[in-house]
């Protein structure tokens, strides 16, 4: 199991050559699936790159490693292929989780996905504030087929909270 913010800022290296080609900018997630990653641009004024899931062998602690450079593509408008964790305009990182009563859990912190084939994320990491944090600790909560991504929040049932 792996956290978006574990895998941001890793290198990405081919297992072909061993080369390094970029380092992980952003995840890109959709359906409550990883569906990729956005590298950091290759010039200053060069477009976005990305790798869908399928081109990625395997996530370690160190790097994240893709078969070769042919797992790499141009990333044009993010929009049509989900959302981003970090950044753009609609991303998950500091979106509100609500319960069908109205009641608001805390801010997504984080993302937990599983690093098999499928990259299914698994749960979603809690926060009240900066003061909530240290005093109670984050919390944690585990993704059900109820749970639903909305445009600015996302719904969920409170029974699957997990304090951590």
């Amino acid at each position: 199991m792996f956290k978006a913010r574990d895998i941001i800022g890793l290198p990405i290296i081919s297992v072909r050559d061993g080369r390094k080609l970029g380092e992980v900018r952003d995840v890109l997630l959709g359906a409550w699936k990883v569906k990729g990653l956005l590298l950091d641009p290759k010039f200053w004024f060069g477009q976005a790159r990305a790798i869908a899931c399928e081109g990625i062998q395997s996530f370690g602690s160190d790097a994240v490693m893709v078969s070769d450079q042919e797992a790499i593509y141009t990333f044009g408008d993010f929009a049509e292929h989900g959302r981003l964790f970090l950044s753009g305009k609609k991303k998950i990182q500091g979106m509100a989780v609500m319960t069908p009563n109205g009641q608001q859990l805390g801010f997504i912190e984080d993302v937990y996905f599983d690093d098999n084939l499928d990259k299914q994320i698994i749960g979603l990491e809690l926060t009240d504030g900066f003061i909530s944090d240290l005093t109670e600790g984050r919390k944690v909560f585990m993704i059900s087929e109820e749970s639903q991504l909305g445009e600015d929040a996302v719904i969920v049932h409170a029974d699957r909270l997990v304090p951590s």
